[in-house]
């Protein structure tokens, strides 16, 4: 005969033992908590992956402005490198060593490692640049800045809508401007804006 507790909790025999298995309602529970916890850990999970792109897209204008101001104090050549399959940007100087010159990564100014954001579009003087090889924009010395674009693109594997920015370094700043975009809008380098002499009344200003 089949008590009405026996009813509500099922009994298996196995190995000589009576072992219990959870009733339905118990993994009902068990479901509804483990959804509430999810409801409660990702929105905070997106939104710390969030921040961290923002920190790196911040980071990266960071990095130019270092470039451009060390551009401004010193003669020495350098570079801006860009290595794809480590998603490192750095500031590179050409150095002498043992009669060789080589490009080296300046040790005042840190390499970048992205993770929550990656590099879309790269450009130098409004021209186009390829970035999924190794890529090296060299600049000072006997050669001016150019004018550098960079647009930023939050990874791939990131939860949430995709975000990006893009990140511009005029050849006579010493500060990138960092604005946001459309996540689907190409590199658009700024327009230099010109200014007509005549129509200022400045014809005869030197410039």
């Amino acid at each position: 005969m089949t008590t009405p507790r026996s009813s509500r909790r099922l009994l298996r025999r196995k190995n000589g033992r009576t072992r219990r298995a959870f009733t339905l309602v118990e993994v009902l529970v068990v479901m509804v908590i483990i959804a509430v916890l999810a409801m409660l850990t990702v929105p905070r999970l997106i939104g710390a992956q969030a921040r961290q792109a923002d920190i790196e897209a911040q980071a990266v204008r960071a990095l130019l402005s270092q470039a451009a101001q060390r551009d401004a104090v010193s003669s020495d050549p350098l570079a801006l490198r860009f290595d794809p399959a480590r998603q490192e940007l750095a500031v590179q100087s050409l150095q002498e060593k043992d009669g060789e010159r080589t490009w080296r990564s300046l040790p005042l100014i840190r390499a970048l490692h992205l993770s929550s954001i990656e590099i879309a579009g790269v450009s130098a003087d409004g021209q186009p640049q390829p970035f999924d090889t190794e890529l090296r924009i060299p600049f000072g010395g006997a050669r001016p800045r150019p004018g550098l674009s960079l647009l930023l693109r939050t990874s791939a594997d990131m939860p949430g809508a995709v975000r990006a920015w893009q990140v511009d370094l005029s050849p006579g700043q010493t500060v990138a401007v960092l604005r946001p975009v459309s996540a689907a809008a190409p590199l658009t380098p700024p327009e230099t804006a010109a200014i007509d002499l005549d129509e200022q009344g400045l014809r005869t200003q030197p410039w």
